[in-house]
């Protein structure tokens, strides 16, 4: 579940609301399919082009200063104001204040009920949950934090250790990716994407590490030479 598109729409959101506003991070988490999929193809488009003209823009200035904060695209947006751009506009300026605030608001801990509440907010605010609940993966998403909503610990945490704590609970899902124009009978033949650390103690038909070269897996022969 922890490599679908669902957790990566989490994930790379998430992050820029309690770390750096980088360009490269915002471009590719706004251009992602399950973000703003509530909005026409079109304004999505208008408004990441938008977005691209602020970062080549930040080029000419970056041995002065690097855009790292929502503060710092906001001002950017304002110089950049033209009246051909109006809609695009309006839309990059609301999005980065609604980055602003979540930023500023999500300084303090909360409980994990109240996490909960804020995070189905904060993927409503930017078209996202809505896209989640029809994503067969973002559904487990969307369960954990109805689940959440209705924890009766008072213990309060920073978004940090929220977010581990749901990341935690995320890899404990069994997640079923679907299968397409596949027999209920030929679809016994099970795929299971997992971390390597995930499959201690666990059986399997067979295994590819991917990337992984067969001198290096334990066990392997090795040919040291002279050493021999």
């Amino acid at each position: 579940l922890s490599t679908s598109r669902a957790a990566s729409a989490w994930h790379r959101g998430l992050a820029l609301l309690h770390g750096e506003v980088l360009a490269k991070d915002l471009l590719e988490w706004l251009a992602h399919p399950l973000v703003l999929a509530n909005w026409a193809a079109e304004r999505k488009q208008a408004l990441l082009a938008l977005v691209y003209t602020l970062a080549d823009r930040q080029h000419s200035y970056q041995k002065k200063r690097v855009w790292r904060s929502w503060d710092d695209w906001l001002k950017a947006l304002r110089a950049l104001a033209g009246a051909d751009q109006a809609p695009a506009h309006a839309d990059a300026q609301m999005l980065f204040e609604q980055g602003k605030m979540y930023a500023r608001r999500w300084q303090s801990a909360r409980t994990l009920s109240a996490w909960a509440h804020e995070l189905i907010e904060w993927a409503n605010s930017f078209g996202l949950w809505a896209a989640l609940e029809n994503d067969a993966a973002g559904q487990k998403w969307c369960e954990l934090l109805r689940r959440w909503q209705w924890l009766e610990n008072t213990a309060q945490w920073p978004l940090s250790t929220a977010l581990q704590l749901m990341n935690t609970a995320v890899e404990r899902l069994t997640y079923r990716p679907p299968s397409m124009n596949v027999s209920a009978a030929a679809n016994d033949a099970e795929v299971t994407l997992l971390p390597l650390g995930n499959t201690r103690l666990r059986t399997f038909d067979a295994v590819w590490l991917l990337g992984a070269d067969a001198s290096n897996l334990p066990g392997a022969e090795q040919d040291l030479g002279l050493l021999n």
